[in-house]
């Protein structure tokens, strides 16, 4: 069973169960900031919900780059703080439960099994790192950029 994480869409987080073989379970919340603690709240619930038990998870997957195909529909791209909640808590999860933890693309249409598995097999660091859209900007304030 896998785990997948996605905070790649601005306002939004996906926590995804992928069973190979078994229909892919998903919970979605819409929120006003990305904590990692929302994140973990909605990930209890996502096991509770689908009954997953997490000593048969063997692999984490993380949305690590921000929301190309969000961008494409129109929905605003992830913040440099999503992406990194979501990284934080995949690899943290990962390194807890004793499994993978790999980096993977928005999943749209393609299924998650077939990604999880292809990043697993060309994986070559034991972390996730996020991958940003352009330089983060953290000396300016807000308002000057």
């Amino acid at each position: 069973m896998y785990i997948e994480l996605d905070s790649s869409v601005a306002g939004k987080m996906t926590i995804a169960i992928a069973r190979p073989g078994r229909a892919i379970c998903s919970v979605r919340r819409f929120v006003r900031y990305h904590g990692a603690e929302a994140l973990v709240r909605l990930l209890d619930l996502a096991c509770q919900r689908f009954q997953v038990r997490l000593d048969k998870v063997c692999a984490v997957a993380v949305v690590a780059s921000g929301g190309q195909l969000a961008t494409q529909a129109g929905s605003p791209r992830a913040s440099f703080t999503h992406l990194r909640a979501a990284v934080v808590v995949g690899n943290a999860l990962a390194y807890g439960l004793g499994v993978p933890v790999v980096a993977i693309q928005e999943t749209g249409s393609r299924d998650l099994v077939v990604q999880i598995k292809h990043a697993l097999k060309n994986k070559r660091s034991s972390g996730v790192s996020p991958a940003y859209s352009k330089e983060p900007n953290i000396t300016k304030s807000m308002k000057q950029s």
